[in-house]
């Protein structure tokens, strides 16, 4: 009985594999929808972001996106006091633009590798306003389940910088590492 429905998932997994429906990755440009997690010394983000990948040569991407990463901060005592508050949630709108290669190996796996650069405002005040700007690699990969859509997994170690972290956190440096994983769905289009 066990061998019957282990050959009967094999037999489905080849016809998945083989299947028209996942050809050779042909698309000119692809969106991915990610959600994730993010670290920035004591700042533990969420993040969800949407990029947006158009293919040059070959298996060369350029790609460019947005996120959000928000964290629920702890205000010191003396805010607490003040404004009744125990936390409030800090917000950044970081944007990416580099380039990634993917490699097509089957109808279903397309890792890839590739490198960006990272902006974010993360300061304003009414009189400033303050830019933290960086880099990273990735590495990721897309899981095809149809032509036109799969599953993304995404790491990416790099670091930023800006003049003003301490503002936002006391004895904060002005740059840092910048670690992320995410996750979530690709559409080629």
């Amino acid at each position: 009985m066990r061998s019957s429905f282990a050959a009967a998932i094999l037999s489905s997994m080849v016809t998945l594999v083989s299947s028209p429906a996942l050809a050779e990755d042909t698309s000119p440009a692809q969106l991915t929808l990610r959600g994730g997690y993010a670290k920035f010394y004591a700042f533990n983000f969420g993040t969800a972001g949407l990029e947006a990948a158009v293919r040059t040569v070959a298996g060369l991407h350029v790609v460019a996106g947005a996120e959000l990463y928000a964290v629920n901060v702890v205000l010191p005592p003396d805010q607490q006091l003040e404004t009744g508050d125990f936390s409030r949630w800090n917000t950044l709108l970081p944007f990416n633009v580099g380039a990634v290669y993917k490699l097509d190996i089957g109808p279903m796996l397309r890792p890839y590798g590739g490198a960006d650069l990272i902006f974010a405002q993360y300061y304003r005040s009414v009189d400033a306003a303050d830019w933290a700007a960086g880099a990273r690699l990735r590495l990721g990969a897309d899981v095809m389940l149809h032509k036109h859509i799969g599953l993304n997994a995404n790491v990416s170690v790099g670091g930023w910088s800006g003049q003003r972290w301490d503002d936002l956190k006391a004895g904060l440096p002005n740059g840092g590492w910048l670690p992320q994983i995410s996750a979530g769905v690709v559409a080629a289009l």
